[in-house]
Protein backbone atom coordinates (compact mmCIF):
# COMPACT_ATOMS: atom_id res chain seq x y z
CA UNK A 1 0.00 0.00 0.00
CA UNK A 2 1.51 3.28 -0.78
CA UNK A 3 1.43 4.99 2.72
CA UNK A 4 1.58 8.43 0.94
CA UNK A 5 -1.79 8.16 0.12
CA UNK A 6 -3.41 6.40 2.97
CA UNK A 7 -4.75 7.04 6.81
CA UNK A 8 -5.28 5.61 9.66
CA UNK A 9 -9.37 4.34 10.52
CA UNK A 10 -11.07 2.75 13.17
CA UNK A 11 -14.13 0.83 12.45
CA UNK A 12 -16.22 -0.93 15.59
CA UNK A 13 -17.51 -3.89 14.95
CA UNK A 14 -20.28 -6.51 16.57
CA UNK A 15 -22.72 -9.38 16.62
CA UNK A 16 -24.76 -11.42 18.29
CA UNK A 17 -26.35 -14.05 15.96
CA UNK A 18 -24.61 -16.74 13.75
CA UNK A 19 -21.45 -17.51 15.88
CA UNK A 20 -20.46 -13.95 16.55
CA UNK A 21 -16.95 -14.12 17.21
CA UNK A 22 -16.40 -16.26 14.07
CA UNK A 23 -18.59 -13.85 12.18
CA UNK A 24 -16.09 -10.64 13.44
CA UNK A 25 -12.95 -12.86 12.56
CA UNK A 26 -14.58 -13.18 9.07
CA UNK A 27 -15.21 -9.90 8.85
CA UNK A 28 -11.34 -8.97 9.83
CA UNK A 29 -10.19 -11.16 7.41
CA UNK A 30 -12.68 -9.58 4.28
CA UNK A 31 -11.44 -6.27 5.31
CA UNK A 32 -7.64 -7.67 5.42
CA UNK A 33 -7.95 -8.79 2.01
CA UNK A 34 -9.37 -5.72 0.22
CA UNK A 35 -6.76 -3.84 -1.96
CA UNK A 36 -5.84 -0.52 -0.46
CA UNK A 37 -7.08 -1.67 3.23
CA UNK A 38 -4.78 -2.89 5.76
CA UNK A 39 -5.58 -4.36 9.37
CA UNK A 40 -2.60 -3.31 11.85
CA UNK A 41 -4.12 -4.28 14.94
CA UNK A 42 -7.32 -5.16 17.31
CA UNK A 43 -8.73 -4.50 20.41
CA UNK A 44 -9.80 -7.91 21.02
CA UNK A 45 -13.30 -9.57 21.66
CA UNK A 46 -15.45 -8.02 24.40
CA UNK A 47 -19.27 -9.76 25.20
CA UNK A 48 -21.94 -7.24 26.12
CA UNK A 49 -25.38 -7.80 26.91
CA UNK A 50 -27.81 -6.43 24.66
CA UNK A 51 -29.42 -2.81 24.77
CA UNK A 52 -32.80 -2.30 24.09
CA UNK A 53 -34.92 -5.79 23.78
CA UNK A 54 -33.57 -8.40 25.99
CA UNK A 55 -34.46 -11.67 24.54
CA UNK A 56 -31.55 -11.96 22.31
CA UNK A 57 -28.17 -13.11 22.47
CA UNK A 58 -25.22 -11.61 24.24
CA UNK A 59 -23.24 -9.27 21.85
CA UNK A 60 -19.22 -9.63 21.21
CA UNK A 61 -17.67 -6.65 20.18
CA UNK A 62 -14.04 -5.19 18.84
CA UNK A 63 -12.51 -2.48 17.14
CA UNK A 64 -9.88 -2.52 14.31
CA UNK A 65 -7.45 -0.37 13.08
CA UNK A 66 -6.60 -0.14 9.48
CA UNK A 67 -4.54 1.60 7.38
CA UNK A 68 -6.30 2.40 4.09
CA UNK A 69 -5.81 4.36 0.98
CA UNK A 70 -9.96 4.33 1.16
CA UNK A 71 -12.35 7.23 0.87
CA UNK A 72 -14.62 7.23 3.48
CA UNK A 73 -17.50 6.81 1.25
CA UNK A 74 -15.78 3.72 -0.34
CA UNK A 75 -14.89 2.34 3.32
CA UNK A 76 -18.45 2.75 4.00
CA UNK A 77 -19.35 0.62 0.75
CA UNK A 78 -16.95 -2.17 1.45
CA UNK A 79 -17.93 -2.66 4.83
CA UNK A 80 -21.83 -2.55 3.77
CA UNK A 81 -21.31 -5.70 1.18
CA UNK A 82 -19.02 -7.88 4.00
CA UNK A 83 -22.16 -7.44 6.24
CA UNK A 84 -24.32 -8.43 3.47
CA UNK A 85 -22.05 -11.44 2.23
CA UNK A 86 -22.46 -12.52 6.06
CA UNK A 87 -26.15 -12.29 5.77
CA UNK A 88 -27.00 -9.06 8.05
CA UNK A 89 -30.52 -8.25 7.27
CA UNK A 90 -31.31 -4.64 8.41
CA UNK A 91 -34.42 -3.97 9.89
Amino acid sequence: MNKVNSCSAYIGLGSNIEQPYLQIKNAIAALNDLPGIEVLRDSGYFSSKPMGPEDQPDYVNAVIEIETACSAAELLLHCQLIEQQQGRVKT
